[in-house]
């Protein structure tokens, strides 16, 4: 059953795995972007639209969202010296406007380490987080308790473990208590397409858990 998606973040290098798979199981994506060249391969899809503008315009965002969206992803994450708070501030945002479209479903990559997640994290990932990443995690925090506090969203929060740009090998594992590992971010596409294909057969798994993914 075709879907219709709105991904933030699609330009992004998990983004843009999250918005081809997607394509390439024949479902509708709408991406909000400020750039459209990274999706130059993928234009003459017919099932892209692409609304150019920012996650921070609450008009472009309205435009990202008609109320025939099925599924909200987001895969924001902040950029070395861009804004720190891009995820909690544009979230802010999005949970208006998807609230005053009746759009409940929302699969939000962040990350290992996130609220709960940090508990589980080993001495070596927590020593990375603390060095290199705390403000990224902390505007995560930020971002998923703005959703999970409101009882209206039906959430998902897919927290990867470190990122690479390895190939897509659908082998992963799952589960909210793992504390550290690596995983590709085409793997991490596959897990949200494929939590997106299930609820389409009435399987929902994942809603309202935070599985954390790693090799």
């Amino acid at each position: 059953m075709k879907k219709n998606v709105t991904v933030f973040g699609g330009t992004g290098g998990t983004g843009l795995e999250i918005v081809s798979q997607l394509l390439a199981k024949d479902h509708r994506v709408t991406a909000l972007v400020r750039d459209s060249k990274p999706l130059e391969s993928l234009k003459s899809n017919s099932n892209l639209r692409i609304v150019e503008g920012s996650v921070f315009n609450k008009q472009d965002v309205e435009q990202s969202l008609p109320k025939d969206t099925n599924v909200i992803v987001n895969s924001l994450g902040g950029r070395r010296g861009g804004e720190p708070d891009v995820c909690s501030k544009s979230q802010v945002i999005i949970n208006e406007v998807a609230k005053s479209q009746n759009i409940a479903r929302q699969i939000v990559v962040t990350s290992l380490g996130v609220n709960e997640s940090y508990d589980y994290c080993s001495y070596f990932t927590r020593g990375i987080i603390w060095a290199f990443i705390s403000k990224p995690i902390a505007d995560k925090c930020i971002q998923e308790n703005s959703i999970r506090s409101d009882p209206f969203f039906r959430w998902t929060f897919v927290r990867p473990g470190g990122l690479n740009n390895g190939p897509l090998t659908g082998k992963y594992r799952v589960d909210p208590h793992l504390g550290g590992g690596r995983v590709s971010r085409a793997d991490v596409a596959h897990f949200v397409v494929t939590t997106i294909e299930q609820e389409a057969q009435g399987k929902e798994e994942w809603v309202g858990k935070a599985p954390v993914l790693v090799d």
